[in-house]
């Protein structure tokens, strides 16, 4: 019995000593930048992390933090599978509930992860998304301009300018401006694009006009009531990795790929595409380890270097505050905070509907370039430029303005409590029948 009693004390002994699993042997710590290759739908972000929690040999838990942009963390169900080399294989899936303000326009994203994880600690994740909501679809920006009944005009571009600002002529400028701009930059947006497509996979891709041909007449005739002539323009298709969206917070988060638009406009154009984007890639790896100072004396030159005896020469970019400059820095990584109103205008038959997305840069940020844009509004030349464009009808223009010249703005601009300016994109048509828009 004493023998007995002792074998069984070896055998739990040694049982004891046993070699964990290699399961168990998998990094339980976040796998970071230097041993994590992360693929996903859009950009990669450079402070992702990783990681995967076991449960069991065949299931476990993978956390994403700083993988999906406008997701800070996502958590799933994975199931793992031992390969031969003594690697890991995982995949699972979740969908992630929007629960701030941008739910009425998106509901959800789901978002899929596969990928491998070895003892050493390194791992390769590959994750897709796809975002379910309202947005989702392609939209046309407004075909015709629109005034509804508290008298605010749709149209493709849309100005909205609030101020306190009075003419000499008891003119309110802000109010006419946001009514005479809109009808421009809906004349303007026109003859430039045609629609925007918002996928699910987060990629951004517009219908633009192969040759940009800006017509005075049209301009001119959309500001006096007369409609935009678009029949002869050729529309092509931009590449799906030029920008990319995400939803945050209540914002319309949109990423342009810099080094790429350069790349394809040059393209267009037979230029040097490749040459041309490595150098602004350098710049930008440049100008994201400068400081703010540095940055502005860089970007002063090039702008002295490429606007030299043009107007853009009286831009002033050393007037644009350091933690202004540190917040377009973060805007050109992070995507531009796009805001937006969701509206569905009746038109003057009193029965059709038009589902309307207005998305728009605001006041915040605007005010971060009005230092640097005063000085060019200031400046004659501007004037001088403005009239020739428009011809016979400035004295006119300025006139319905309440203005005596553009560098009137920067006093319109110091009392101004509202601003927006952006696109009108809309799932119908604005326009209705000519006789209703006659008798309207």
């Amino acid at each position: 019995l004493f023998a007995l009693i002792c074998s069984v004390a070896l055998f739990t002994a040694c049982s004891d000593d046993d070699e964990p699993a290699n399961w168990q042997k998998l990094p339980t710590e976040a796998i970071t930048a230097e041993n994590l290759t992360l693929t996903t739908n859009s950009q990669a972000q450079t402070n992702a992390s990783a990681t995967l929690a076991m449960i069991d040999a065949q299931t476990g838990t993978l956390t994403l933090t700083n993988a999906i942009r406008g997701l800070d963390e996502v958590s799933m169900n994975v199931t793992v599978s031992e390969q031969n080399d003594g690697s890991f294989q995982f995949q699972g899936s979740t969908s992630v509930a929007m629960t701030k303000a941008v739910a009425d326009l998106i509901n959800s994203i789901d978002v899929t992860a596969s990928g491998t994880i070895t003892l050493e600690g390194t791992a390769t994740v590959n994750v897709t998304t796809a975002a379910n909501g309202y947005l989702v679809k392609t939209w046309n920006l407004c075909d015709a301009t629109y005034t509804d009944a508290d008298n605010n005009v749709y149209g493709a571009g849309k100005i909205r300018w609030t101020a306190s600002y009075e003419s000499a002529t008891g003119v309110n400028s802000a109010e006419n401006i946001q009514q005479l701009g809109t009808l421009v930059l809906h004349a303007i947006m026109q003859q430039v694009l045609k629609d925007v497509e918002f996928r699910a996979d987060g990629a951004i891709v517009a219908s633009y006009a192969s040759e940009i041909n800006l017509s005075q007449d049209a301009i001119m005739g959309a500001i006096f009531g007369g409609g935009v002539d678009v029949s002869g323009i050729e529309w092509i298709s931009s590449p799906a990795n030029l920008a990319y969206w995400y939803p945050s917070d209540n914002n319309i988060n949109v990423v342009l790929d810099i080094p790429s638009i350069i790349a394809q406009a040059l393209q267009d154009q037979g230029g040097d595409s490749a040459g041309m984007a490595e150098t602004i890639m350098a710049v930008l790896e440049q100008l994201q380890s400068a400081t703010p100072a540095e940055i502005k004396a860089i970007l002063a030159s090039l702008l002295q270097n490429v606007g030299e005896g043009t107007i853009l020469a009286n831009l002033d970019l050393t007037q644009i505050a350091d933690e202004d400059i540190a917040k377009l820095m973060d805007y050109l990584t992070n995507g531009f905070p796009l805001k937006y109103d969701i509206t569905t205008p009746v038109l003057s038959d009193g029965v059709t509907t038009v589902n309307d997305i207005y998305v728009y840069l605001d006041k915040d940020f605007m005010d971060i370039l009005m230092p640097a844009v005063a000085p060019l509004l200031a400046s004659p030349e501007l004037d001088t430029i403005v009239s020739e464009a428009v011809g016979q009808y400035w004295p006119l223009v300025k006139i319905l303005l309440g203005i005596n010249s553009l560098a009137d703005i920067n006093d319109i601009w110091a009392s101004t409590t509202l601003f927006k300016v952006g696109l009108d994109l809309t799932d119908g048509s604005f326009k209705v029948p000519e006789a209703e828009t006659s008798a309207e």
